[in-house]
């Protein structure tokens, strides 16, 4: 219901406890799915106001439970984006290479390389200064 009316925040919190103190698969997973949800959007949120070290915090919290599904690439791909607004270019290249190991061919693969080709544009106007 938090989720829902827009307070990620508080949600995110009690998906963390649900986790901790769960042992059920089935609320483990709802648990997850949800933390994931609401962390990439507060990630994204984060980023959009400036914000990139809030942004790492919450993209962490989702690749703490959720590394390797779409959801967990597309925080990889966030966590590369708060990377690049906070200056460090090879964290931010090296989680972008993350994020393509798993499908070279779907759409979180496809947006990381995106990244990683600006990445590249920028390096080299930098270097041509």
């Amino acid at each position: 219901a938090l989720q829902a009316t827009t307070a990620c925040s508080e949600a995110a919190d009690i998906y963390q406890i649900a986790l901790r103190r769960s042992r059920d698969a089935v609320l483990r997973a709802r648990a997850t799915r949800g933390l994931g949800e609401c962390g990439l959007q507060l990630g994204q949120e984060a980023l959009l106001v400036d914000r990139p070290e809030i942004a790492t915090q919450w993209f962490t919290r989702v690749l703490s439970v959720d590394s390797t599904s779409d959801r967990g690439r597309r925080a990889l791909v966030g966590l590369g984006d708060a990377r690049m607004a906070q200056g460090d270019l090879l964290g931010a290249t090296m989680v972008y290479q993350d994020a393509m190991k798993a499908d070279p061919n779907d759409s979180v693969s496809a947006l990381a390389s995106q990244r990683l080709e600006k990445l590249g544009a920028r390096a080299a106007t930098a270097d041509s200064q």
